[in-house]
Formats: structure tokens, sequence, C-alpha cells
């Protein structure tokens, strides 16, 4: 059986080395500054006197002294991250929300295809199920919460969505851990299930398979608290189908695993975060070969290549939703037909256009939308036309929030298939029954 846990350390971070006088060649000007830092972190019981203080606020008067962490009652523990969510502050715009179905509509339309399977799932935070440890004074301001908005126009874009929430509420089980920000592994198998019968891919379901429980995890918000007196709870473990790591693993927290079986048939492409950590003995058992890559921007169109993935996964915690509008992915643009009655105005639209620092194979063309001259819905297209006034082609692009403007909006090009000397842009988008021409210029593209 294969078991590799999340490694955390204590207080949940690295304590700092010893300093040296030197530093390149020079005098270290900060070498009295880091010896004070070096000390202060590791004198002696500094460990057992945070653990002693956590303990003191938790059972006196039932708070963290953790800024990271929510001590809730009956020994529950909740990562702080996820409070706006619960209690409805800060949610996303609408059209912030638009941004993140857009740009997972496009990436389900780019694998598809290729004649892939795709499949897209959102882990409900931990108060988002069990609310009824959370602390009596987080009130909520609004009873919206993005993860409900988000749903609504899942449903209107027809995403091969795994609603895990749903799924969550209608099973008995405890499935997350009490002093954890994860699922426990009956949590972590009912995912695995879930994701993979939406496409009836044919893996083994473990309901015969009883799991061995014991009273030995210790979990990451356990940690942050009582770095030196935390108290192990009950986790279920797994005879897991048989795999091997081809990549040098030593942590399942690592940002590329790959894994064989010879259990499956298919190849998996899987971009996950933390959850994933314990999907991934699951999920191996099930493919031939598996790549997990927690990495942002998905690299998709690179990836699909290389791992020669079958299916292909998204995993996203409800807590970091935005990460899909503030990182759109790096694919090739999709070509799209348009209709509308075309009209040109004058916005205050932007537009750069340079070679991607994430991967110099695409040029990256980027701006920000002039919102008062499009549907708060619109999506945004961009109009290619050769120095020989040839329209070539029109792509949709994604949408972004940049600096808290949820108008903007991003498209990737492979700089060999654009070798344009003079090419024209246009940028576009839908206003009632116009096609609104936002943006105009000469570009010539054989300078990337």
């Amino acid at each position: 059986m294969i078991n590799n846990k999340t490694d955390v350390t204590t207080e949940k971070k690295e304590l700092s080395k010893f300093p040296s006088i030197k530093k390149e060649e020079s005098i270290n000007i900060r070498y009295l500054p880091e010896l004070g830092d070096y000390f202060t972190e590791h004198f002696a019981y500094r460990q057992e006197l945070v653990s002693l203080n956590s303990s003191l606020y938790t059972n006196l008067f039932n708070v963290s002294n953790t800024d990271n962490v929510i001590a809730g009652r009956n020994n529950w523990l909740y990562y702080k991250d996820s409070l706006n969510d619960y209690i409805g502050k800060d949610i996303m715009s609408d059209r912030a929300i638009f941004n993140v179905i857009n740009n997972i509509a496009i990436m389900q339309q780019y694998v598809q295809n290729k004649n892939k399977e795709f499949i897209f799932t959102i882990v409900p935070n931990k108060n988002s199920l069990y609310y009824e440890n959370m602390p009596y004074y987080y009130k909520k301001v609004s009873n919206d919460n993005n993860l409900s908005n988000l749903n609504k126009e899942i449903k209107r874009q027809n995403i091969n969505y795994v609603d895990l929430k749903s799924i969550f509420e209608k099973n008995k089980n405890i499935l997350y851990l009490k002093r954890d920000s994860h699922w426990n592994n009956k949590g972590a198998l009912l995912a695995y299930n879930s994701i993979l019968n939406k496409k009836n891919i044919k893996h083994y379901y473990y309901d015969g398979n009883e799991p061995n429980k014991q009273n030995d995890y210790i979990g990451d918000l356990n940690l942050m608290v009582y770095p030196k007196f935390s108290v192990p709870e009950e986790n279920y473990y797994y005879d897991y189908k048989q795999y091997k790591y081809v990549t040098d693993t030593k942590s399942v927290e690592e940002p590329i695993i790959k894994t064989k079986s010879s259990y499956g048939k298919n190849n998996l492409l899987m971009y996950r975060d933390s959850f994933g950590n314990t999907l991934i003995p699951f999920m191996s058992g099930a493919f031939k070969n598996a790549t997990y890559s927690k990495l942002v921007p998905y690299n998709i169109t690179e990836d699909l290549k290389s791992s020669k993935a079958d299916v292909v996964i998204i995993e996203k915690v409800e807590r970091n939703i935005d990460e899909f509008s503030n990182m759109p992915p790096i694919i090739e643009g999709l070509k799209f037909n348009i209709r509308g009655k075309e009209r040109e105005v004058y916005t205050n639209t932007t537009l750069e256009c340079s070679l991607s620092e994430e991967n110099r194979n695409y040029i990256k063309i980027s701006g920000i939308i002039d919102k008062d001259w499009i549907d708060s819905n619109s999506e945004i297209y961009i109009r290619i036309t050769n120095e020989d006034n040839q329209k070539l082609n029109v792509y949709k692009t994604f949408l972004s929030t940049v600096n808290n403007n949820d108008y903007g909006f991003t498209l990737y090009l492979d700089k060999s298939k654009v070798n344009y000397e003079n090419a024209f842009i246009e940028v576009m988008g839908k206003q009632k029954k116009y096609l609104n021409i936002l943006y105009e210029d000469a570009i010539g593209f054989d300078k990337f």
C-alpha cells in the first residue's frame, strides 16, 4: 500500500538558518538582525510555549491566537481564509463569476476538440458543510456566496461539473477532519468515485474494502495551533490499487507528480490543489499513466501533449475559485464564429501584446475592456486581419480580473502560426443587438 502524507512543518513556517557573516563575497549587512531572528525562533521550548499559549486561548476563551485558524466548538478547527465565503462577505461580482465559467468553458471546449474527456469540480470549504461547529459570533452578512452563484452559471454554460457539495450533504458520514482543513480519506474516496462516475470511467469502487481506522492523523490546522501538543485524530486507510511513481516523488505536496499502474487503461491529466493529495492514491490505481499538476496558470496545450491524456480533471477548493479569473490558463486561442451588427465605437479599452512569460512559444494579447460598451455577460473576441486585408480568424478570449477590474481579457497565440508582418487587431464585444469594435490597432507579429 502506498500512503504518502502531506509534509507539514510546525507553526506552518520554515525556521531561519544560522546566518553567515559573509554573503556573496561581501559583508552581510543584515547579519545582526538575522542572528536575532535565528535565536528568537530557536530558543529552547519555543514550540512548547506556542502550544501552551494556544491551548489557553482555545480552552478558556474558545478562540484561536493563530491568525490563520478559527477555533470552533467541540474541538473543531477551521481555516480562516474560508471565512468570507461562510459569512457572505466580499463575494465575487456577477462579471467575475462569468469570467470564471467563461474560462472553464474554453478549457472544456479545447479538451473536447481533442477528443478527450473533461471533468470540473469544486471542493466545498469545510465550514460550508460542517457549519454547526463554527463560533456563534461569526454572523452572516449575506446568504449569497460564490459557490451558489457559480453553480447557476455552470448550468447555463453546460459544464461537465461534479457538484461535490450536494453529494457530500447527502452523505451521513463525517467526511472532513476535525482539526485539518481537508477531507478525510472517506471524503476523498467519495470524491474519487463521484468524479470518475461523471463520465463512466471504469475504476475500482472500494465498496467491499473496509478501511483500516487509525487514531494517528495530525492535521495541518492542529499543527498551526499546537506545534508541540497536537492531538491525533481518526482517519481511514484503504488498501489502494498498486501504482508506482514515475517522478522522484518525496511528498504529495510536490508540484508535478507522475504515476503508472497496470490496473488502468486510460491516461490522466489532473490539475489539483492540496485536496488532491489524498485523491492521488485512488486516481493512480485507475489510470495507466497519471500526471498531477499544482502549477498555475495551467499550461494545458503543452501538458496535454506531454501527458498524452485521455481524461482531464480540474479540481479546486471553494475558497480559491477566483484563481480561475485571476490566472487564466495557457491555451492556444480557439477560433470562433461570431454574428452581429458591427459598429465602431470610441472607448477606453486598452491592449498589450508581448511574448508570454510563462511559455515563450506563445504571444500574449491582453488588456482591459471599457465596460460601458458591452453587456455585463458579453464574451470578448479578437479578430485578426493580415496585410492583404484578409480577415483570418476570430478568437474567443479568456476573461480576467486585473487589479480588481473584472473586465480584463487574455488571448494566447502560437507565434509560429501568426508570423504576420503587418497584422490588424480588433477587439470586440456584444452590446444588445450590436457587435461593438472596442479597439483596433496594427501589430507586427513577426517581431516576436
